[in-house]
């Protein structure tokens, strides 16, 4: 398993609001007697569960708070230090009306006095008389001043938030290239418990994580090669909200806000003692991926895109971890299970839900023939098909002990093979199967797709029958589009029914981009298409576009079996299959 450590930040904010009045003065005694805001702070480690950081980690912000390798704030106790200073709004004023003298951007710094375990977070310049004057509050770490010049506009309350910093208002330590600050928020509806205002720290904005995989893994790199860029579709404004309820923190899109992101770098090495390579970059929520730009190991940059909903409108508080891989005509991205930006281990798999070896092609076969529960080992759900299957490895088919007619009966969905290779397939026309379809998919229908796909060797005793259908990816093509696949070492035999090269029959659907090469010998009952070899029988509204079938021979008897007796004085009988055409075309 690859552990990608995640934590988050759970912290418990008390506000001890007090005042300089007296017990005689008929009011609430301040709780320490100073009579100024004061805030209690700390981010407290949850116990039960192991921190995301590194224990030797060295990251903190420019005050000193603790970092992860992500440059995401640290959970744990007398995690604030001297200087630091959060941000404070309220929706009343210190006098508990709700007019222009609420708070608006506070700042209060935190203080810890010699030998003492825990300060606080102060501002002597606030007087107060009672904490539940100030009703609704929302506090922000790291304060910053520029949220200061940001005007307060609209009915309800609206604040612009300052998510961005530039290099030379940086708020991390050296080696961070996040733009977007890991910006912490809480709020409360004005509820007290033991004179205290209780909040729990969250993450306001989401981080994207980036791993490399096949060819990505930067094995040619130079200096600079491993910069990772990520592009949104629109900019992002950060804002707070005061409505009746509580205060909520939000986005809007705004063309001024920046698009591009650069990435951190980091390694770390897994149970197996693999290196994992891993880009991490803090994002506004709601924010729209365009491409992440990464370069290959052949030191071309790819623009790789998101396809559908992958990296769209990114939720605030939620991890979205991903891989990058060339492992096809072009560069994907394959995401993993988004997870809360929490306090806890997140273990990522090995391997993407996809077909790795021999035993996970069986899997594969069986689930999908009987409606398997595991079939996310295997794919994803899709947009446009309910699932997306994917092979990952090239397999050696030749220890396959069962006998196949075919491995998936009716395949109805997508399997994307990236470029990999089934080699040695074995197909046998099983004798009282209620099924006229041999090939490796028997009917290819209602929209059904394999596309990349390469098979190397494919042997099939085909069809006995006058209905049998026998092809190398499919028997029958109902409903469906393969897309560039190489079938090479075909071996059909086949004395009946419809044959071609890449299915028996096609109804409706496309071929494209498909080569060919191998040996179709029938007997004189079978038949294949005129002018190409890729079906049996091919009806006019199926779509041909590019395919390549000049390496594929075909041999048809023109007499009877020999053992049979029938026509056994015609010409050529001495192996009563008289190899009739064996031409190449160009088809």
């Amino acid at each position: 398993m690859k552990a990608i450590i995640q934590n988050s930040i759970l912290a418990c904010l008390a506000f001890c609001l007090g005042t300089a009045c007296t017990e005689e003065a008929g009011v609430e005694t301040a709780i320490n007697g100073k009579g100024y805001l004061e805030v209690y702070a700390t981010i407290e480690e949850a116990s039960t569960v192991q921190s995301r950081a590194d224990n030797n980690t060295q990251n903190t912000d420019k005050f000193g708070v603790g970092m992860d390798n992500y440059f995401s704030y640290l959970s744990g106790s007398n995690t604030f230090v001297n200087g630091c200073q959060i941000g404070l709004f309220s929706a009343n004023g210190t006098d508990g009306n709700y007019d222009e003298s609420r708070l608006v951007n506070v700042p209060l710094t935190y203080t810890l006095p010699n030998g003492e375990t825990y300060g606080s977070f102060v501002n002597e310049d606030i007087e107060i008389s009672s904490m539940t004057n100030l009703g609704h509050t929302f506090a922000y770490y790291p304060y910053s001043a520029i949220n200061d010049a940001f005007s307060q506009t609209g009915n309800p309350l609206t604040y612009d938030i300052d998510l961005y910093v530039d290099d030379s208002n940086n708020p991390y330590n050296d080696g961070n290239k996040n733009k977007v600050i890991d910006l912490l928020k809480a709020s409360n509806n004005g509820t007290i418990s033991g004179w205290r205002i209780n909040y729990t720290f969250s993450h306001a904005c989401s981080m994207l994580t980036i791993e490399r995989g096949i060819g990505f893994n930067g094995k040619n790199w130079t200096d600079g090669d491993n910069e990772v860029l990520v592009k949104l579709k629109n900019g992002l404004q950060g804002y707070i909200t005061r409505t009746t309820g509580n205060f909520t923190f939000d986005v809007e899109e705004d063309d001024s806000a920046p698009v591009i992101f650069p990435a951190n770098y980091y390694t770390y090495t897994n149970d197996e003692n693999e290196v994992i390579k891993i880009h991490s970059v803090i994002l506004p929520p709601k924010a729209k991926v365009e491409y992440i730009k990464i370069m290959d190991d052949f030191g071309t940059w790819q623009y790789v895109r998101p396809e559908g909903n992958i990296l769209q409108s990114l939720e605030a508080g939620n991890r979205y971890p991903v891989t990058v891989k060339l492992d096809g005509p072009s560069p994907t991205i394959y995401p993993h299970e988004i997870t809360s930006w929490n306090d806890k281990t997140i273990s990522i798999e090995n391997k993407n839900a996809g077909i790795y070896d021999l035993d996970d092609l069986k899997g594969w076969i069986e689930a999908y023939n009987n409606n398997g529960s595991n079939l996310t080992d295997y794919g994803t759900v899709g947009d446009e098909t309910p699932w997306i299957f994917h092979l990952y490895a090239d397999i050696d088919c030749s220890e396959l002990t069962e006998e196949y007619q075919y491995f998936v009966q009716t395949f109805t969905d997508r399997l994307e093979g990236h470029g990999h290779t089934l080699s040695n397939i074995k197909l046998t026309r099983l004798i009282n199967s209620t099924s006229n379809n041999i090939g490796f998919i028997g009917d290819l229908a209602d929209g059904g797709s394999i596309n990349n796909l390469k098979i190397d060797g494919i042997s099939i005793s085909g069809g006995t029958g006058a209905n049998d259908c026998t092809g190398t990816i499919a028997g029958t093509i109902t409903n469906g589009s393969i897309t560039e696949c190489k079938i090479t070492g075909i071996e059909i035999y086949s004395e009946n029914g419809t044959v071609g090269s890449l299915a028996g029959k096609a109804i409706a659907g496309e071929v494209d981009k498909c080569l060919l090469e191998g040996n179709l010998r029938l007997g004189k009952d079978a038949s294949i298409a005129d002018g190409q070899k890729l079906f049996g029988e091919m009806e006019t509204g199926f779509s041909l576009k590019e395919k390549n079938t000049s390496g594929v021979y075909v041999f048809k008897a023109v007499v009877d079996n020999a053992e049979t007796g029938e026509n056994s004085d015609s010409t050529d009988d001495d192996s009563g299959t008289n190899n009739g055409d064996g031409t190449t075309g160009g088809n």
